[in-house]
């Protein structure tokens, strides 16, 4: 019995080495900005106010097609930057009045529940995504080590 299981498993593995290309499962990985940190909003600048970084798309075969889309999946924050106490967000703390956009080739805003998409390609390449955050001066000023967070879920996808 030893034998046969050995026997069954080697031609399993020879199965996955004769599968041909096309057969080979699709996959889309995305490298999502770095953590943007330091953004000092003020109201007396031109709006809306910006911070930029590079999204990575890498797939399995140069010629897939995707499609990139960014989200806001909290429903505590549903698109807007809200009070983070360093652990977590404040209960019932502020929020900024606007919604954060974020566009690369399309342009969306927050929470983006649809899950419009931002940009579309072919092959690995990298992608400039803008978040935009418009800031007034009814917008709260934050105290102590308070600041205003919000998490953006970026999603890769690969597309016929």
């Amino acid at each position: 019995m030893r034998g046969l299981c050995l026997l069954s498993a080697v031609f399993i593995l020879m199965l996955a080495f004769i599968l041909p290309q096309s057969a080979q499962a699709q996959s889309i990985e995305v490298t999502p900005p770095a953590n943007i940190t330091d953004w000092v909003f003020n109201p007396s600048l031109p709006q809306p106010q910006t911070q930029t970084g590079t999204c990575v798309i890498n797939v399995t075969n140069a010629t897939d097609n995707w499609t990139l889309t960014a989200q806001d999946l909290n429903a505590t924050t549903s698109g807007y930057m809200t009070e983070w106490d360093g652990s977590s967000y404040v209960t019932g703390g502020a929020k900024l009045h606007n919604a954060m956009n974020i566009s690369a080739t399309s342009e969306v805003m927050l929470p983006n529940v649809a899950g419009t998409n931002i940009a579309t390609g072919t092959g690995n390449t990298s992608v400039s995504v803008t978040f935009k955050q418009e800031i007034g001066y009814n917008d709260v000023v934050l105290s102590g080590t308070h600041v205003y967070r919000i998490v953006v879920t970026f999603t890769g996808s690969i597309t016929a």
